[in-house]
């Protein structure tokens, strides 16, 4: 422990890894200072055909002051080296081009994304770290867009350095858009990419702009529309204004909310219609007063930028503003949105006919346990206290974090509709809504599955709508609930709605190394370095884009579960056999399954029964792949979200590509165990 003691702070983990790469590998290929690990990371940033891998952005700052240049990722560079190292990301996208061919008449689609992140202490009040980062992936990626290796980030710019730059993020994003379809380089056509050394594998890759995904706070920066606090909130729509209801929010203001609901009551903007809105205030900043062009950009929806995205001539045949906009649904629905004021709404009203329903909620979630992958312990969760409630209550939203919203919603819907067969007395409508939104959250959810149309999202949506309306919740439909109308076309047009979940869990890296650096006068630079060096390491793992069945980080089996395995098999226990032990393995639907989890797997004699278990190991024996589980025993089933199972102890060695995936379950009597059946495996039958 004294040598650890003598050395800066790091986690144990750290220190182990470190010891152990000096053990395996030697201390001779190691930096030996902070300049040469920097000089070691530079090395791997090399130049390419398209330029540097981190360039200088050039922006307009507001008068007085000069011009300010920032760093960003090229792109191309990015692609064409990723693509060079080889490994991962090169086996990847050679197979995306085979299954999916890019042409001048067919080119893949680029989507943005961008958001702020706040590396370092999230307790405090300043957060002079914050910092703007964008990321870039092809929707040609899907299904592997919830991977966070698919995207690759290309800007993190401190929200305080960009204070001082016209327009902002707005122009920030005009550049880095010339940095895909430049003077030099377009990727319109087309960019040609080598392979490592002796695969003789040269392809091309065409693009086009097609998406910008992203929350209604950036969208608002960088469009210049005037967002969910303005009169007109949204600009995909020309006859949607807000209406100030009677409720205010927690600073005292008041709650702004939708006057249209129902999609058959709106009217569209056009892309030809938006750019002619911008050029009318470009008209009237020219001939009027202060005062009456701050009503008339109230009244279009935009706010005038001089140098912004929809003011850049150049851009005129790339962006498309209503055609390649798109709201987050996981923002729109769980982040302060629908889920947690429907929720709310609904045990206000519930609690009028039974006055304990948060406590007896509380001791319903807590019999519930969710696969590990989930990450949720209701009974570390407290969303349900006292003092939670009346937080709620002042928030006039059901308040918890996003990820813990999308585990509960399910439970919660058991809970409500148990409870309205127990209560006579209660309000079926106000049931119902969270009956809706569970069945459009699960529908949202099952769209990267394709078993979701455009038509199957519109009619949730639209019935989903109608329910909160018969409710009596009009004063409650914050313009979050409008963002749901504009899923289904999304859907229709892209065939993939790629949502933010992934981004989240990106910007982990971003905040890990933007919590070490320590030189803030070239801060972005240090921390862009950090991050796209992270990147391409990321990428060129063989594990990188993961689709087939596999243990997740694999163990050498220990002899006493070496021995079973083979017995139970009646191998001989010889060093001819191969056996691997894993806490988790990853299934073909890129799904995890853990040790302790229950499963359903498909019946080896039925292709549309299934049965359920609780796995104990799971093990890959010479290139064969099983789990041991306890096998249960079909009891009954009384609605179309949850089975009925006697918990037996019956060991069996189960086929992993029998395993469906793993679900959340509770105990609900000392033999029997009730499993939710997720929204895709319900066209199947117990068995």
């Amino acid at each position: 422990m004294t040598t650890k003691r003598s050395l800066p702070h790091c986690s144990k983990h750290a220190f182990t890894e470190f010891v152990k790469l000096a053990q395996d590998q030697g201390v001779e290929e190691l930096p030996r200072n902070i300049m040469h690990l920097n000089m070691m990371r530079d090395d791997t940033l090399s130049d390419t055909p398209y330029g540097p891998l981190i360039v200088g952005v050039s922006l307009f700052a507001k008068p007085p002051l000069a011009p300010k240049t920032v760093v960003a990722i090229n792109p191309l560079a990015y692609i064409y080296t990723a693509f060079k190292n080889g490994g991962g990301f090169f086996h990847f996208l050679r197979s995306k081009l085979m299954a999916v061919p890019s042409s001048p008449a067919s080119p893949w689609r680029l989507c943005l994304y961008s958001d702020e992140v706040v590396p370092g202490n999230q307790l405090a009040v300043f957060h002079s770290r914050k910092v703007w980062c964008v990321y870039f992936s092809f929707l040609e990626f899907h299904p592997h867009l919830s991977n966070e290796n698919a995207w690759c980030p290309l800007l993190a710019e401190t929200t305080d350095s960009l204070k001082n730059i016209s327009c902002g993020i707005s122009q920030v994003f005009a550049q880095l858009i010339k940095l895909f379809f430049g003077d030099d380089f377009d990727l319109r056509a087309g960019i040609q990419l080598v392979g490592p050394d002796g695969t003789q594998c040269i392809v091309r890759l065409y693009a086009v702009l097609s998406m910008f995904l992203q929350d209604g706070a950036a969208h608002k920066m960088v469009w210049g529309c005037r967002g969910d606090a303005g009169t007109k909130l949204c600009m995909l729509c020309t006859n949607l204004v807000a209406v100030k209801s009677e409720l205010v929010d927690e600073d005292r203001s008041k709650l702004l909310v939708c006057n249209l609901i129902h999609e058959h009551q709106l009217s569209f903007a056009t892309d030809a219609s938006i750019r002619a809105a911008i050029k009318r205030l470009d008209a009237f900043k020219l001939t009027e007063t202060a005062g009456a062009f701050k009503m008339r950009q109230q009244a279009i929806g935009f706010t005038w930028q001089e140098h912004g995205l929809l003011n850049d001539p150049t851009l005129e045949d790339i962006v498309f503003p209503a055609s390649q906009f798109l709201h987050d649904w996981m923002h729109c629905v769980f982040a302060g949105g629908v889920f947690n004021i429907v929720i709310l709404l609904c045990f206000t009203a519930v609690k009028e006919k039974a006055t304990n329903v948060w406590d007896i909620a509380q001791a319903f979630v807590q019999n519930w346990q969710w696969p590990k992958s989930v990450k949720f312990n209701p009974c570390n969760a407290d969303y349900f206290s006292k003092s939670r409630v009346k937080s709620n209550e002042k928030a006039l939203q059901f308040k918890c974090t996003a990820s813990h919203g999308l585990s509960l919603l399910p439970v919660l819907c058991l809970f409500i509709r148990g409870l309205r067969t127990r209560v006579a007395t209660l309000n079926t409508i106000v049931c119902d809504a969270v009956d809706a939104l569970h069945d459009l959250v699960e529908a949202l959810v099952a769209v990267p599955l394709g078993l979701i149309t455009a038509d199957d999202l519109r009619s949730r949506v639209a019935h989903f709508l109608q329910v909160v309306e018969a409710a009596g919740w009009q004063l409650r439909l914050v313009p979050k609930f409008h963002w749901l109308i504009h899923l289904a076309a999304a859907l229709a047009r892209w065939g993939v709605i790629p949502t933010c979940w992934v981004h989240e869990r990106k910007h982990r890296m971003v905040k890990r190394y933007g919590e070490d650096v320590r030189n803030t006068a070239a801060y972005s630079r240090s921390l862009l370095s950090e991050t796209i060096s992270q990147q391409l390491v990321d990428v060129e793992a063989m594990d990188a884009f993961p689709s087939e069945l596999g243990l997740i980080r694999p163990q050498v089996a220990p002899r006493k579960e070496r021995s079973f395995l083979l017995g139970a098999l009646d191998f001989e226990d010889d060093d001819v056999w191969s056996v691997h032990t894993s806490a988790s393995v990853r299934l073909t639907s890129m799904s995890t399954v853990s040790r302790g989890d229950v499963v359903l797997f498909k019946a080896s004699d039925h292709a549309d029964r299934f049965q359920a278990a609780q796995v104990w190991l799971l093990a890959c024996i010479h290139g064969e792949h099983v789990a041991l589980a306890s096998v249960w025993e079909f009891h009954s089933s009384t609605d179309e979200l949850t089975v009925y199972w006697q918990s037996l102890e019956r060991p069996y060695l189960i086929p992993m590509d029998q395993l469906m995936c793993a679900v959340m379950w509770m105990q609900s009597t000392p033999e029997l165990a009730r499993t939710f059946i997720p929204f895709q495996f319900r066209g199947f039958k117990p068995i």
